[in-house]
C-alpha cells in the first residue's frame, strides 16, 4: 500500500510504498529542527507552507546524503512541493473521531 500525494486538493502523485515515505519522513525528522514546515510535513503528512518546506528540503539534501531509495522519494517530494499552496500525504484512510 502506498501513499497518495495531494497538491491543493488534487491527487498529484503516488509514493510507491508505505515504507518509502516512512523512511523519508524518518530521515527528515532526524535531520531537521522541530516546528518547521518540513518537519511538520514529515510528522503529520501535511503542510500549508510547501515552498518553505521545499527550500528546507533542498538545503537538507545539500548537507546530508540519504540512501538511494530515500533520496529518490525526497526528490519526488521536492518537485511536488513547488506546485501549490497545500500538500497532503495520505494513506487513503479517513480517520473520524
Amino acid at each position: 500500500m502506498g501513499y497518495d500525494v495531494y497538491v491543493d486538493g488534487e491527487c498529484a502523485d503516488r509514493l510507491g510504498s508505505a515504507s518509502a515515505w516512512d523512511d523519508a519522513a524518518t530521515f527528515i525528522e532526524k535531520h531537521t529542527p522541530a516546528n518547521t514546515p518540513l518537519r511538520r510535513l514529515a510528522k503529520g503528512g501535511e503542510t500549508d507552507e510547501p515552498r518553505e518546506a521545499g527550500a528546507m528540503l533542498a538545503n537538507l539534501l545539500r548537507q546530508h546524503r540519504p540512501g538511494p531509495d530515500v533520496l529518490h522519494t525526497l526528490r519526488r517530494l521536492h518537485s511536488l512541493l513547488k506546485r501549490g499552496n497545500h500538500l497532503l500525504i495520505s494513506d487513503g484512510v479517513i480517520y473520524e473521531p
